[in-house]
């Protein structure tokens, strides 16, 4: 660990582990909370509102919310436009430098090429020498073809696949509408992807994390991937629809499966950058940045379905029908007018949305509540901690416990593991 000045900038490399070279700075509590002058800069746009597979736990198509139903199919070219002439100028307007654009489904790739084509010519037209576009998709994989990753690579569009891990992992929940496998051709578009003309645009894979699967199984599985990330995702569940698995240090817990996994990770020097552990620990040593489930910094980002209409998170799908609906559309309502909206403010001012459980919490400033779905109850709303609370605090505890024994971690750890109670306004 290299440590340059206080208040500066410094740089982490972890001895025997090869993390990516972040940028930290310490970040103060403060003793009150105000609604931070936020901008949005992550933009999810809806292209396909339909998809190619079945999976059971999918919050879009198989929960209680049904609203895709309403929805077009696709994302039309006029509404489209309208959306990156409505970033455009947000753009403008808030004199960024920099965007992230997401282009989400359903199963993106049902849309036709020149709808990417179109869309990021445009962005690039219009933004140029003004603001850096930085453009992803997530797919199932099982559309790639030589012809997609020629254009995406052409485009600059990175590509994450989701696959849940071995032949019996995946298709315990990922199958099509005949109840079939899709294992083996989610992994011939990885095989595709993962070739080293493809690595510029390769954006790894996403795994929603099942504890009754051996954990070693499923990392040494997606390890000989060769991917260059790993994202594990915790199963969509909350107080009303709880977990079927033991939660906390128990033994079939995410907590202890996770754990498993990171010490395999950590003490053996791995490669392969596992996102999930690597946020926790730049987090946990006082680094700035947040993401949609860990820390406490607002989450910048916002969803346009294939009509224009803006959305909350689309996982709020998972807790209650209505959860992301804004009433808002990007033809009539600027990105200011939603942020007024209560899930995406909840999202942005992220301390004085938690619980006081979670405020009292000395890894809060870690965790952040956890997820804002996972948060949900039918009596309470989504004023609890996260159903997931138990787990976090196992994992972000273990992982503390290591990496405090790295020299000169341990003080910046002991100033960030403090709950913030004193901060409810």
């Amino acid at each position: 660990m290299v440590l340059r000045t206080a208040n500066q900038p410094y740089d982490c490399f972890l001895t025997g582990n090869n993390f990516e070279r972040l940028t930290f700075e310490i970040i103060p509590c403060p003793k009150k909370q105000i609604m931070p002058d936020i901008k949005l800069k992550v933009f999810l746009i809806k292209v396909k509102a339909r998809c190619n597979i079945n999976c059971t736990y999918c919050y879009e198509y198989n929960s209680v919310d049904q609203s895709w139903r309403d929805k077009p199919g696709s994302i039309s070219e006029k509404t489209m436009f309208a959306t990156i002439d409505r970033i455009v100028e947000y753009v403008k307007e808030k004199k960024l430098t920099s965007i992230s654009v997401v282009f989400h489904g359903g199963e993106p790739l049902l849309a036709p090429l020149f709808i990417f084509e179109k869309a990021v010519l445009r962005f690039n037209n219009l933004l140029e020498g003004i603001c850096s576009v930085k453009f992803a998709t997530q797919t199932n994989g099982i559309l790639l073809s030589h012809e997609i990753l020629e254009t995406f690579l052409n485009l600059n569009i990175s590509i994450g696949v989701s696959i849940d891990g071995t032949k019996e992992a995946n298709d315990k929940y990922r199958i099509d509408f005949k109840g079939q496998s899709t294992f083996d051709s989610v992994l011939n578009g990885i095989n595709l992807l993962n070739t080293s003309r493809y690595s510029k645009i390769n954006g790894g894979v996403l795994t929603v994390i099942d504890p009754l699967i051996e954990p070693l199984e499923t990392y040494s599985f997606l390890k000989s991937l060769n991917v260059p990330f790993i994202d594990f995702l915790f199963p969509l569940n909350n107080h009303f629809n709880r977990p079927k698995f033991p939660i906390g240090r128990q033994k079939g817990s995410i907590s202890t499966w996770l754990i498993e996994i990171f010490d395999e990770w950590y003490k053996n020097d791995d490669e392969v950058s596992i996102r999930l552990f690597e946020h926790i620990i730049h987090l946990m040593v006082g680094g700035k940045y947040s993401v949609e489930n860990l820390g406490l910094a607002p989450v910048e980002l916002v969803v346009i379905q294939t009509d224009g209409s803006y959305e909350a998170v689309d996982s709020l799908k998972s807790t209650f029908s209505g959860a992301v609906h804004t009433g808002k559309n990007i033809f009539k309502n600027s990105f200011d007018e939603i942020l007024k909206h209560e899930l995406i403010g909840a999202r942005l001012d992220r301390v004085n949305n938690l619980c006081n459980t979670c405020l009292s919490c000395n890894l809060v400033k870690i965790c952040g509540g956890g997820y804002i779905p996972h948060r949900y109850s039918s009596i309470n709303g989504f004023n609890n901690p996260s159903v997931y609370c138990d787990d976090l605090y196992a994992l972000i505890d273990h992982i503390k416990n290591e990496i405090s024994k790295i020299n000169g971690l341990e003080e910046i750890i002991r100033k960030v593991t403090k709950p913030l109670k004193s901060v409810r306004v």
